[in-house]
């Protein structure tokens, strides 16, 4: 109802309350949400500058040498380091380890010596994880190079390198074997394998994600940015770390539940199909380029009760079931090497002494194998077979 009173004798409508018409309230949320794009786009755009001057900087400088790259493995050549051991991970003081490591590589990014051109030399690689690389161990301490020096004093002429990388499991094992071991031309390459195989089983990823990794597009596009690269090598060193892969400590006071053990059960279980054939994809390739795939068990300093180490010898026993099948050379490190803290520095790492009982366990396989190659090279040579 419109009230109406008289001006001048005459009815007068008074006017209505003014209000801002429709078109100017649409003009101005128009107009908040065209500054809110805007802000958008500045974000945007600062955030992409951001990344390529981290992507120029990671280029030129990166604090991490990482040898996984997007879904490739790459090897470092003519590395100098010399690494400090931290004491988080045990190592300090230890009577098994030096206070100051030497770790360098060659001209073909593995540790050992430089390829010769004596086309007689017996090639031999070593290929695992940080069980192999042995980190923590100068170049002439570690198994493999123990290996090489008992070979030789035995008068067996060999090259032996190392090409172990930390965490790297037969996903990974694979894709160096094609990347870059077959084109070196090896005679031998001795697989020591097993535990990082538990850990990709439990973790779901790893370097499982560089054989998954060009099922990706985006993947693919962001396998060469160094910037994503760096935030992978973090977010695993974060999980391994969660899982007490790198804490000895931490993994001692761990204790599953009974829900758990049931889990890991037959997730390990359900786990050795898969293994078996990539350990068959591993001899496979080896064997059709003339290469000799010899294996190794994984050992563990059996005093620890890391919680998920109990099962270690399940993945141990289906290796030692394909290389029986498979009639492939086999060392039972597990088994032969003895269970002291002498020989190791955490539950699956080796100390100094450790390592030489490595490989001097080892050493007694590969003495037999050279052996029987070269009666067999002779007895081909003989005047009965020519």
């Amino acid at each position: 109802m419109v009230l109406k009173v008289k001006k001048n004798g005459l009815l007068f409508k008074p006017p209505r309350r003014l209000s801002l018409p429709s078109a100017l309230m649409g003009m101005m949320a128009k107009g908040r949400v065209r500054n809110w794009l805007k802000n958008l786009l500045a974000l945007g755009i600062g955030c992409l500058v951001a990344l390529l001057i981290a992507e120029v900087i990671l280029r030129v400088w990166s604090p991490m040498q990482n040898r996984v790259h997007g879904d490739r493995i790459r090897l470092i050549a003519n590395m100098q380091r010399t690494i400090l051991p931290v004491e988080d991970e045990g190592h300090p003081g230890h009577k098994g380890l030096d206070s100051i490591v030497y770790y360098s590589t060659n001209s073909l990014g593995l540790r050992g010596p430089e390829p010769e051109a004596d086309t007689t030399l017996r090639k031999i690689i070593a290929v695992g994880g940080s069980t192999t690389e042995c980190r923590v161990l100068s170049d002439g301490d570690t198994w493999p190079a123990k290996l090489g020096d008992m070979l030789r004093q035995k008068g067996h002429p060999v090259w032996v390198n190392n090409a172990g990388i930390d965490g790297t499991s037969t996903f990974g094992h694979q894709l160096l074997l094609e990347d870059h071991l077959l084109q070196m031309q090896p005679d031998i390459i001795l697989f020591l394998v097993g535990v990082n195989d538990l850990s990709q089983t439990e973790l779901q990823s790893g370097d499982r994600f560089l054989q998954e990794g060009h099922r990706h597009t985006m993947r693919r596009y962001m396998q060469h940015s160094e910037v994503f690269n760096l935030l992978i090598t973090l977010y695993r060193a974060n999980r391994a770390q969660h899982y007490g892969l790198h804490n000895p400590t931490a993994a001692d006071t761990a204790h599953l539940s009974a829900g758990e053990v049931r889990y890991y059960d037959s997730l390990h279980a359900a786990s050795q199909q898969g293994y078996t054939d990539r350990l068959r994809a591993l001899a496979d390739t080896c064997r059709s380029h003339d290469i000799q795939p010899v294996f190794i068990t994984q050992p563990a300093y059996r005093e620890s009760i890391h919680r998920r180490f109990r099962y270690l010898d399940i993945y141990n026993q289906t290796l030692l079931q394909f290389a029986k099948a498979e009639g492939l050379p086999v060392v039972d490190l597990a088994t032969e090497l003895p269970d002291s803290d002498v020989y190791y520095y955490d539950f699956i790492h080796y100390t100094k002494p450790g390592a030489e009982k490595v490989g001097e366990i080892v050493f007694g396989e590969i003495e037999k194998l050279l052996s029987m190659q070269t009666e067999e090279k002779d007895t081909l040579r003989s005047p009965e077979h020519q």
